[in-house]
């Protein structure tokens, strides 16, 4: 059945709902109207040819949110939103116009206590798009979830979540079926923390005649203790991850790779490594990582999103998850550009791989797919630069946050070569921290991992050490040194490399620093040996 929803139903629901009163709950409601008219001329200047242009808009937004508690601990949840838009733009003589409506509709019922939560919800996302001739496209997204959860104080803490996830659209091209089970389990016991996280996600692709199913399990041990009224931390952790994935049926489909971390930079520009951001692999799609490629944003130049998947792979195409849909307009400014790394290290170590421009992006799912040319690789990264440092769009006024969510790796694979693959890893981390002074800090970090995948009957080992000191020189300077050995093994291959870094950061201002760093990397692998080196110089202003 599909739902469909006038502006006119809004006020009805509020005036019926107003009438009757709302105990111990709240409703909410938004109606928001944008205009938008606006001449331009466009000079070719080796020709001399202009170009008028004419674009006039109307934006509608009509949201609805009622909450209301049943019972002391139940609580009911639903409403909708509604958003319209129509355009008509005049360029070069021709005429186009475009219609496009996206309606939400929600319902839930959560039951919670202080010892455990028990409830569900469903939504539907129904878009309605037509271009001047074209006909008319229809995109549908149908979700139900259901969560229990159990949390005692001082035992272990246990959720469970079911999701049911539905996309297909009209004239059909895609018609997806997901059925998603995520449990994990907590427990904290003084210093110690022990985690386990089990997922399962079964896809049915109907016009591909594609099934796959998909599994894994994480297993993880923290331990923490200061020493010396905490002049000496200690730290250590043992995690074992176990995925899986089956495939069945003629077509292909995307084998999504393991990830070891996630990685991004605010300014790509700089020269420097990408700094580490596990949000972007926590596999929840819908909260945002900290990344802001919209207008109001703060990134402004060159944005960098990636990934270390711990050893090197195959990979053939990027997922990238935003919080909120995108205009076509929009989704198609942003220019991808691919990089692939051995290390890491800086700038110098990353070579541009590929460049997409556009990247297909669901309306359904909120994610660009970002195809390549299939690479072998650890580290990969696709960079952008926000809506902010792109040339003038007409609606990008709309989109003053763009959060990025998630980031993904995948391999293109037949259901015949490829029907069943794993991977296991085993890690093992140990780091430790001595403030030898107020002013000298000296710390020592370990890393073991063993990865193992099937059927290839690949194996790889990740040894690393590093030591690195930091000193307060005077309220104005303060310096810091890293330097590090990796030993690697796969596939019959063996290298070693070792990294050494140097810095010194000025605070001149409250609103000024500088910072002088000199970085280099030396490797010897079973074909030779190789090295670099480089100084950059950054400058900080704030106003």
């Amino acid at each position: 059945m599909i739902l469909r929803m006038r502006p006119a139903f809004f006020f009805a629901l509020i005036i019926s709902l107003l009438q009757h009163g709302i105990a111990s709950g709240s409703i909410r409601a938004l109606l928001e109207y944008q205009y938008l008219d606006t001449d331009s001329t466009t000079l070719n200047k080796t020709t001399g040819e202009k170009i008028d242009s004419e674009l006039t808009r109307l934006s509608q937004l009509y949201n609805l949110d009622i909450r209301r508690n049943i019972y002391p601990t139940l609580e009911f949840s639903g409403g909708a939103s509604l958003d319209l838009e129509n355009s008509e733009l005049t360029s070069d003589g021709s005429d186009s116009d475009r219609e496009e409506s996206i309606l939400r509709p929600y319902v839930g019922l959560m039951l919670n206590t202080d010892l455990y939560s028990v409830g569900g919800d469903y939504q539907r996302i129904e878009k309605k798009s037509s271009s001047g001739s074209s006909p008319t496209v229809r995109q549908y997204s149908d979700q139900y979830h259901g969560l229990v959860q159990w949390q005692p104080e001082d035992l272990p803490r246990i959720r469970f979540d079911y999701f049911n996830r539905h996309f297909y659209d009209e004239p059909r091209t895609t018609d997806i079926e997901t059925d998603l089970i995520f449990a994990n389990a907590r427990y904290n016991y003084q210093n110690l923390e022990v985690l386990y996280t089990y997922s399962r996600t079964d896809t049915e692709d109907m016009r591909e005649e594609l099934s796959s199913l998909a599994q894994s399990h994480v297993a993880r041990i923290n331990y923490s203790h200061s020493l010396f009224d905490r002049k000496v931390s200690l730290a250590g952790a043992y995690s074992y991850s176990r995925s899986t994935a089956e495939f069945a049926g003629r077509g292909s489909g995307f084998l999504s790779l393991p990830r070891s971390e996630g990685l991004y930079s605010l300014d790509d520009d700089l020269g420097l490594a990408l700094q580490p951001n596990s949000s972007l692999i926590d596999n929840i799609v819908d909260v945002s990582a900290g990344i802001d490629i919209g207008l109001s944003g703060d990134e402004t130049r060159r944005t960098g999103i990636g990934i270390d998947f711990g050893q090197r792979v195959t990979v053939d195409t990027i997922f990238l998850w935003v919080d909120r849909p995108l205009s076509t307009t929009v989704a198609n400014s942003f220019v991808w550009e691919v990089y692939t790394s051995p290390d890491n290290e800086d700038s110098s170590t990353w070579s541009l791989h590929a460049i997409a421009s556009p990247a297909a992006f669901g309306q359904v799912k909120n994610r660009f797919e970002i195809p390549m040319p299939s690479v072998e690789t650890r580290f990969i990264k696709v960079v952008t630069r926000p809506l902010i440092d792109l040339p003038s769009i007409p609606d990008a006024v709309d989109y003053p946050n763009i959060f990025i969510t998630e980031i993904e790796g995948l391999i293109t694979v037949s259901a015949q070569e490829r029907p069943t693959s794993s991977t296991d890893d085993h890690n093992v981390n140990f780091s430790a921290t001595w403030n030898m002074t107020q002013k000298t800090a000296l710390g020592y970090n370990f890393l073991f991992k063993y990865s193992e995948t099937e059927p290839e009957g690949s194996e790889s080992i990740r040894f690393s050490n590093d030591i690195n000191v930091r000193h307060i020189f005077s309220r104005t300077f303060t310096g810091a040194a890293r330097v590090s050995r990796v030993d690697r093994e796969q596939r019959e291959t063996k290298s070693t490399s070792y990294g050494y870094v140097t810095s010194l950061t000025a605070s001149w201002l409250e609103t000024f620093d500088q910072a002088l760093t000199y970085s280099g990397s030396y490797e010897e692998r079973d074909e030779g040996t190789s090295y670099a080196n480089s100084v950059f110089l950054r400058n900080n202003a704030g106003l």
